[in-house]
């Protein structure tokens, strides 16, 4: 169902450049308790059918999904089975699922958008021009796929318990006899979580959504389907014990970077933690803000998410290797021989008291000037090799398959 104009009976949409309800037609913008849907119960009694129920085939070669008719044209709107909210493909109006959104499915609050598309795109090329290596085809993404959804999350309250076994080197000796000493720690301990969020959606990328937060809680408005004109959005069907499993590994990481921190010796290591996690049973459910976009680039989807209520951008760009490679090199060339010709300035300025102690060590203080400068283009070529390394870690939630398909039929 669209929520319709009092004025001219056009489709309004959630604007959130002023947290009010627009109509496209006309112009004219209400408050979203102003707008009332009168055949609202009677539409929560229209239940999605399956395709295979209004089309009548087995076919493996068609996929399983709900057709929901649209009130404003009648025409067969096809959702998945979490979907809330989504568009009329022959209209265009804003389709609101409610039998998705009432009674024990209708969540408590709801963080409107607050970041407009307009902003969101603005994000999204801010990061990607940061990027010097950044492909030309990911520069040039087309704006007109940016898409808004409102994304399920718990929000919870749960006590932590949990013991961690950590590895480490401490530093023996001095000099050419210094070395490093491997060290064993333990840590125990427990904290109360208050107000940890957790995506409820089995089908996005939980390290994903993760990134996507914070989300200004404070700012949560008591749920009204009026927020969801305009946007996609999906109902929660992760519950009970995935959401315990999800708050145990979530709090496991706090734990450990806490234990971590305590211990405070090199190259720290977590071999092992007995993390237990007791969530209360008042769980809050509410829907969060998301602008999104895919970009296809070598056959590949890239997924970016922008948090719709603070901006921040969640992506990690491919990059051209070989450019940067090349650069790499070039950069640790020319810090090697600037290191190089800065030291030998250096010990020619300190022995020119001495021609002749000069020509005797000359053939020393050389060697050690190559070792200086290989040294120094080691360090950056190593300090590179890390940064490559991250990306390509991070670049897998870019890349993720199954943010892709959660988003996927949405892109348009």
């Amino acid at each position: 169902m669209a929520t319709l104009c009092k004025n001219c009976g056009g489709p309004l949409i959630f604007e959130p450049s002023n947290g009010r309800m627009l109509c496209k037609t006309c112009g004219a913008t209400y408050g979203v308790k102003d707008i009332d849907i009168t055949d609202k119960e009677l539409l929560e009694e229209i239940e999605a059918l399956s395709a295979k129920e209004v089309f009548g085939t087995d076919d493996v070669r068609y996929y399983d999904c709900n057709v929901y008719t649209c009130n404003s044209c009648g025409g067969d709107v096809i959702i998945n089975n979490t979907e809330a909210s989504t568009y009329c493909m022959y209209c265009g109006n804003p389709t609101i699922v409610f039998s998705r959104v009432s009674k024990q499915r209708r969540p408590e609050f709801i963080l409107p958008f607050s970041i407009t598309k307009e902003q969101a795109i603005r994000n999204i090329k801010a990061t990607i021009d940061r990027g010097f290596f950044v492909p030309k085809e990911i520069k040039n993404f087309d704006p007109e796929l940016v898409r808004g959804i409102y994304i399920p999350y718990w929000i919870i309250k749960a006590d932590h318990y949990n013991a961690a076994f950590i590895k480490g080197e401490v530093p023996s000796g001095s000099g050419k006899n210094k070395n490093y000493v491997k060290q064993y720690y333990g840590r125990a301990g427990e904290f109360h979580i208050q107000n940890m969020t957790l995506d409820a959606s089995d089908a996005l990328n939980d390290n994903s959504s993760m990134k996507l937060e914070p989300f200004d809680l404070t700012a949560l408005k008591d749920f009204d389907e009026n927020y969801l004109t305009g946007f996609y959005s999906d109902i929660a069907d992760v519950t009970g014990p995935k959401v315990a499993a999800a708050a145990n590994v979530r709090a496991d990481l706090m734990f450990r970077e806490e234990a971590l921190s305590d211990v405070r010796v090199t190259n720290m290591k977590v071999l092992n933690s007995e993390p237990y996690t007791k969530v209360d049973d008042d769980m809050v459910y509410a829907m969060m803000p998301c602008w999104f976009v895919t970009i296809k680039y070598k056959d590949e989807p890239l997924t970016i998410l922008v948090n719709g209520d603070s901006g921040k951008v969640v992506c990690t760009l491919p990059f051209n290797k070989a450019l940067f490679i090349a650069l790499v090199v070039i950069t640790a060339i020319l810090i090697g021989v600037a290191c190089a010709f800065g030291t030998k300035l250096l010990l020619s300025l300190f022995f020119s008291t001495s021609s002749y102690r000069h020509s005797s060590r000359s053939s020393g203080n050389f060697g050690r000037i190559l070792i200086y400068a290989g040294a120094a283009a080691a360090s950056a070529l190593t300090v590179a090799v890390k940064r490559i390394q991250k990306i390509l870690k991070n670049l897998n939630l870019t890349r993720s398959t199954a943010t892709f398909k959660y988003v996927k039929r949405r892109q348009g």
